[in-house]
């Protein structure tokens, strides 16, 4: 759905296709197999499919589900478009979750695309139709947007930002979220030098969740700042945090909004906080095919802005990857290489991106060749690397008659593909990027 709400239906034929729920390819004018497989040649390699119609609906459902969050009663929400630790005791005051007494909730939401997934710009070009705006995490991706997309609102997290960084993103971004201690002493700097008429970004702070984390800002770090510098109360303008890859829960986002709390009441009661909390999260949503719970945002601190950031969710079941078999091996248990391999799906290597699973299907000659048609065997899958773990997933029962010249297709790899790979190790080629419907 697009922020004046129009949106592109997705055909069924579709959905079944990027399921790997088919017979036959599609037939459409110029990306037919014939088209694709002519393309894919000299070299040969392998093609990364998305499709405009799946990521289009991933926005309209993700946005339907945060516009529940922060208004369960139905309305529909403003889209606004441009035990003591370090980190301090839960011991806090209850949240007031859900419906209750403790007040309204401002409407005003904002959907951010988080960069990092999946940075191609075929894929941004039609993400920044649908969402209000792209969450980056270094210079190289802030840059990026800021050449494509000028007008698009831009929130700059990640670590390590140097005086460079700050300088640039002051009048190329949005937000900054200031990640330690060192980078808000930095934007002190920045901000004293350069005429603040010039300047775009509103300065917020990233908060740790976790004693032994490498992000954000400890309690102890934030109370201290908070204290001793005039310059952090009158320009924190909101705060940030991320609760981890996969990790969401009703529950999980309760403990870091209880967490977080100190720190919030403190941003609330400054000047640059008039009108309310501005709160950019990253909520480490699963992909659409899985159930979520429906999140129920906290109503015991006036928020002004809701800034949800999403990466995964959006990407990972828009995409297929297409390789072709260059060998099949027979060993105690089949072993076939295909072009391509965690070079481009890096993610599969991760204990936590690659824990979606895979979906398998075998092309010939533009047909699929269904497991129920014909006799099985179990095969590994092996990409082009010389290397041992350059293997796409666990052992598959997949058509005994492979050989080489057939294709295999491979569903859910749409976020941290290639942006999570060793793309250029040994030089192999890239894959094509094909965008249908």
């Amino acid at each position: 759905m697009s922020r004046t709400g129009k949106s592109s239906p997705v055909q069924p034929e579709m959905k079944a296709f990027f399921r790997l729920d088919f017979e036959t390819w599609p037939d459409l004018k110029g990306q037919a197999w014939q088209d694709l497989t002519s393309l894919a040649q000299n070299p040969l390699r392998p093609v990364l499919m998305y499709s405009k119609s799946q990521l289009r609906e991933a926005a309209k459902t993700w946005r339907s589900y945060l516009y529940a969050a922060v208004d369960p009663n139905g309305q529909r929400p403003i889209a606004v478009t441009h035990g003591p630790t370090d980190m301090g005791s839960t011991d806090t005051k209850a949240a007031n979750f859900g419906s209750g007494d403790g007040g309204p909730i401002s409407p005003q939401l904002r959907c951010l695309y988080s960069v990092k997934a999946q940075p191609e710009l075929e894929v941004l070009r039609v993400l920044s139709e649908v969402v209000d705006g792209f969450d980056v995490s270094s210079r190289q991706e802030l840059e990026l947007i800021h050449r494509e997309f000028p007008k698009q609102f831009v929130s700059y997290s990640g670590p390590g930002k140097t005086i460079g960084d700050l300088e640039f993103a002051a009048h190329a971004a949005d937000r900054i979220q200031l990640d330690s201690v060192e980078e808000a002493e930095i934007a002190q700097g920045v901000w004293d030098k350069l005429d603040s008429n010039s300047i775009r970004a509103e300065l917020s702070v990233r908060l740790s969740l976790a004693a032994d984390s490498k992000l954000g800002l400890s309690h102890s770090e934030f109370t201290s700042l908070w204290r001793r510098s005039h310059f952090f109360p009158k320009n924190i303008r909101g705060a940030h945090w991320y609760l981890g890859r996969e990790s969401f829960s009703g529950l999980a986002f309760e403990e870091a909004w209880l967490r977080a709390r100190p720190n919030l009441e403190l941003i609330n009661t400054s000047s640059a906080n008039r009108s309310g909390l501005e709160l950019t999260i990253g909520l480490g949503l699963p992909s659409l095919s899985k159930t979520w719970p429906q999140l129920q945002l906290p109503r015991d601190l006036s928020v002004s802005t809701w800034n949800f950031e999403a990466g995964r969710c959006l990407v990972q079941d828009a995409a297929v990857y297409w390789a072709p078999i260059v060998a099949v091996k027979n060993r105690s248990e089949r072993v076939v290489i295909v072009e391509g391999g965690t070079q481009h799906l890096g993610g599969l290597l991760s204990p936590v991106y690659g824990s979606q699973g895979l979906r398998v299907q075998a092309v010939r000659q533009g047909q699929a060749i269904r497991l129920r048609e014909v006799e099985s065997e179990r095969t590994h899958i092996y990409g082009s690397l010389c290397l041992s773990h350059d293997r796409l997933g666990p052992p598959l029962e997949l058509p005994r008659d492979l050989r080489v010249g057939d294709w295999l297709g491979f569903s859910s790899i749409g976020a941290y593909n290639l942006s999570a790979s060793a793309t250029d190790f040994i030089g192999r080629p890239r894959p094509l990027i094909w965008m249908l419907p």
